[in-house]
């Protein structure tokens, strides 16, 4: 039986800042991973999209965006249209990310609309949900992830048809080097798959992910990949992570 491919979401949030070190990491990157059993998606600032898709040839490295406009129209100044995205070759889009949705009061209700202009284009939405650490010392916290996720699908009837990733992403752990026991995270994860029209749904855990706590996150039997910021950054850390996540059965 063929195993399962894992996915590796690596967001470049606004680390890497110039071209040159975009180009130094592309090269340290084909030359140090190794891509047994892991697809990689590279998500870097928009700017440097079109650079890293010409210059990525294997057929296991995509690229994603960190986010686009919830609008389709030809008004949207300063904004970036997931139709630009996608004809650029862009694969894969972090949407409702818990920056975004606190920097600019992202709701839920936009992020649903956000992933199904992604599916329109045929951009993978990977849709963050997470909670903070006032909501997780509640006994309702489960609940409140179920109905985040709910409210932050898309609105389609056929959704099992289509390709989404959950990233549960808690709040509390993002940048703080603090995460969820590998228990936590699977009672989560197996709360969110309950929910109807994600049965195929690909699940991934996010923050504070590195090289260090990744054989432990991989603990967690129902993950299908993990989402890393800043570790992701650093090519040596991200191919001990790549390694890790290739032998997790």
């Amino acid at each position: 039986m063929m195993q399962k491919r894992k996915i590796l979401i690596a967001n470049w949030k606004t680390y890497i800042q110039s071209f040159s070190e975009i180009d130094i990491k592309i090269g340290e990157i084909k030359q140090n991973l190794d891509f047994y059993n892991i697809d990689l998606v590279l998500c870097p600032s928009f700017i440097y999209i079109q650079r890293i898709i010409s210059k990525l040839e294997s057929q296991h490295i995509f690229v994603g965006s960190q986010n686009f406009s919830s609008s389709e129209t030809n008004t949207n100044t300063g904004e970036i249209l997931a139709a630009m995205l996608a004809d650029l070759g862009c694969k894969y889009s972090i949407l409702g990310h818990s920056e975004i949705r606190e920097r600019y009061a992202e709701s839920s209700d936009t992020v649903a609309i956000k992933s199904n202009i992604a599916l329109k284009h045929n951009v993978t939405p990977i849709i963050c949900v997470g909670e903070a650490l006032e909501t997780r010392t509640k006994s309702d916290y489960i609940k409140f992830l179920i109905d985040q996720t709910i409210e932050s699908l898309p609105h389609f009837s056929d959704i099992e048809k289509n390709n989404i990733i959950i990233a549960y992403e808690p709040i509390w752990s993002i940048g703080t080097g603090k995460i969820p026991s590998p228990n936590q995270i699977e009672e989560v994860l197996s709360a969110l798959k309950s929910i109807p029209g994600l049965k195929f749904a690909k699940f991934v855990y996010g923050g504070s992910v590195n090289e260090q706590n990744i054989s432990e996150i991989c603990e967690v039997k129902s993950l299908d990949g993990v989402l890393v910021g800043g570790a992701s950054t650093d090519i040596t850390k991200l191919n001990l992570i790549s390694k890790a996540l290739s032998n997790f059965t």
